[in-house]
């Protein structure tokens, strides 16, 4: 499923409308993130064609206006294929969740979900134009791309054995909230709550259809005082971020648009057993300093802003700023942009053309360990020519982690991290760095060659104090190569 990028609030007259639509009040931030009730009622859609109007620049810089043409002339085929049962400007929502409609996407989910509404296919049968130059994906392939996704793949037994939309329409009887359920994990797992998950799916994919059809960006879920959770399993949520269990809740209420970032209430790490040292405090056992004494984002920022001009140009910076808060959201508002901004510090300085560490295997801002070919950085970049794309990017695989099975480049993300550490940040830090949490009582201890101050590296820069060194907090393992994750 593609990962949203960065929110730009809709404008306040817009916000106001669509509140009061929803019954909410005025002025603040919509999150379509509730149960079934709150998916918006077809009345209230935008009409087709603003919503092609709103899209057609983003889809732009990866499709032709030839091949958006052929995009639009397939939605309303397969919506006449259905016999009127979908409606295009679901399919177009749809494919926007999916894949921003880029016709050119590579294949996403293990390398099992293909084409612009990546449907889970056989690989030798998959329909796509992954491989194909800009301008070059025929109007067949498209079309062969949206009869996937109404069909879907009858492959039995096989473990790319999917539902269309079609089918989820016919078993849902034409539910459209159910049926995107259903298309995202298989099946229904709760009736009543389409944002619950079992083991399959995003929690928030129906919401993110549902908010495009009105007119709002795709939601970051950072303004949701409650997160859908699961009910019966772990919530795969691409990253794999576990959230708290909130049965039936609706966070499809308000929040001011200029709101900080809600976290599970475990990111918030009561401070205890720690020793002051030269230039800072040694963090020590399973602490962190408490968020309230953390800088703001801005004064954390200002703080760095001035070193991080000796490697980057201003361009850069601010991509780098803004990619942080893309990725912060792309985890459902658990990472908060702070933690991502310090642990960056900790890594790279803020350094976008930082050299490979770790004998050469961990690259770019996040020093991602990852197979060498596959590596995003701009090491060999001059200072102001890394892209925004390629910073976002960096960022993007510091979330994701590298899923190469098997490989000794095989680490996890910040998501997978989050997940298997219940949202605890300083748990999760320590993940990061080593791979897993050795001792959850001792965040020092490491199993490898990581770095024995990480975690109380990072709690330093979040509260504005310069980390002491290793040695001075008595660190075991101090000197441990830095940056080490796997």
């Amino acid at each position: 499923m593609l990962a949203n990028s960065m929110e730009t609030p809709p404008a306040a007259g817009l916000i106001t409308g669509v509140n009061g639509i929803l019954g909410l009040s005025p002025g603040y931030m919509v999150e379509l993130c509730a149960v079934q009730p709150k998916f918006p009622e077809p009345s209230n859609w935008l009409s087709f064609d603003a919503l092609v109007s709103k899209h057609t620049m983003d889809m732009s810089k990866n499709d032709t206006s030839a091949e958006i043409a052929d995009v639009v002339t397939a939605v309303h085929s397969v919506a006449d294929i259905s016999g009127g049962a979908l409606d295009p400007r679901v399919i177009f929502a749809q494919m926007i969740e999916e894949s921003g409609g880029n016709v050119h996407i590579a294949a996403g989910g293990g390398g099992k979900s293909y084409g612009v509404l990546q449907t889970n296919v056989t690989p030798a049968n998959a329909i796509h134009c992954a491989n194909a130059d800009r301008g070059n994906c025929s109007a067949t392939h498209i079309l062969g791309m949206f009869k996937a996704y109404l069909y879907g793949n009858g492959v039995k037994g096989s473990a790319y054995a999917t539902p269309g939309i079609g089918y989820c329409l016919h078993v849902y009887r034409n539910d459209t909230a159910k049926a995107l359920r259903c298309y995202n994990s298989g099946s229904v797992p709760f009736p009543d709550d389409v944002n619950s998950v079992t083991d399959k799916g995003r929690f928030d994919y129906v919401s993110n259809v549902g908010k495009p059809l009105v007119g709002l960006p795709a939601p970051s879920r950072v303004w949701c005082d409650a997160h859908i959770a699961p009910k019966g399993g772990p919530n795969i949520v691409k990253v794999a971020l576990s959230l708290p269990i909130s049965a039936n809740s609706a966070c499809a209420g308000t929040r001011p648009a200029s709101s900080a970032p809600q976290k599970s209430p475990s990111a918030t790490i009561p401070t205890g057993g720690n020793s002051a040292a030269a230039g800072g405090t040694c963090f020590k056992g399973a602490t962190l300093p408490s968020e309230s004494a953390w800088l703001s984002f801005n004064a954390l920022v200002a703080q760095h802003t001035g070193a991080m001009g000796t490697f980057d140009s201003s361009t850069e910076i601010a991509d780098v700023l803004s990619a942080i808060q893309s990725v912060a959201q792309m985890s459902g508002g658990i990472l908060d942009p702070r933690v991502v901004f310090a642990q960056m510090i900790q890594e790279s300085q803020g350094n976008v053309h930082t050299a490979a560490g770790d004998g050469g295997i961990s690259y770019g801002l996040m020093q991602i360990q990852i197979t060498p070919g596959n590596a995003i950085d701009c090491a060999s970049t001059a200072r102001g020519g890394c892209s925004s794309d390629r910073i976002l990017d960096m960022f993007k695989e510091y979330l994701y982690g590298n899923g190469g099975s098997g490989s000794i480049f095989a680490v996890p993300g910040m998501g997978s991290c989050l997940q298997a550490n219940g949202n605890d940040v300083a748990r999760t830090l320590r993940c990061y760095n080593t791979g897993s949490v050795p001792d959850p009582s001792d965040l020092s201890v490491v199993s490898n060659e990581s770095t024995p101050n990480y975690v109380s590296n990072i709690g330093n820069i979040l509260i504005g104090q310069t980390p002491p060194s290793a040695a001075s907090c008595g660190f075991a393992n101090a000197g441990g190569a830095p940056n080490k994750l796997a």
